[in-house]
């Protein structure tokens, strides 16, 4: 059936859109919109790539005199790491011999003192010194031998001695042995 309609234009009615044929156009152009908002935003994402990469030439360029320096640093750091890590271990065997002085002075009974203190490189500690009396000698060693930082202290020589010939004074000099243990358990 054909229509045709004589109404002059201004009282003509538009003519319908079938829903089908809108929702069509509406999803060909939201399909459009989409697609080139995705490929704008692709290459926005590719221009800010390309900047980070001319920003990241400039500035290879402005360090590469540097490199050579740089290789030079990287060998005497690896050098000196390998060089401290041979350190540790050894620092790692050895005991602090100043650990081992503030044991000392806190074991000594009061009325002793010390002459000399040596460390040998198997741990091996000798001690000499004096006291006012065999007992405190005793003590001394009692206190070695129950102290967890030495173990197996022994009495090397013990003497009397003269102190001052003018006030008759006599004192006992003593030798010891221990060993130093890396940790007091």
């Amino acid at each position: 059936m054909i229509r045709i309609n004589l109404l002059p234009k201004e009282l003509q009615k538009p003519p319908q859109v079938a829903p089908k044929g809108l929702s069509a156009v509406l999803g060909i152009f939201l399909i459009a919109f989409v697609l080139s908002s995705l490929y704008a935003a692709r290459l926005a994402q590719i221009h800010r790539a390309e900047q980070e990469l001319v920003r990241l030439e400039e500035e290879i360029q402005h360090w590469s005199p540097y490199l050579p320096k740089n290789a030079d640093l990287q060998a005497a750091l690896k050098q000196a790491k390998e060089e401290y890590a041979e350190v540790s271990v050894l620092d790692e065997e050895n005991l602090p011999f100043w650990l081992l002085l503030a044991r000392t002075s806190d074991l000594i009974d009061e009325s002793t003192w010390i002459e000399s203190f040596a460390i040998a490189a198997d741990g091996r500690v000798s001690i000499k010194g004096s006291a006012l009396s065999y007992a405190s000698v005793s003590d001394t060693l009692n206190n070695f031998r129950n102290d967890a930082m030495f173990g197996s202290a022994q009495l090397a020589s013990a003497y009397v001695f003269e102190v001052s010939p003018a006030s008759d004074l006599y004192a006992v000099g003593f030798e010891m042995t221990a060993s130093a243990k890396r940790r007091a358990d």
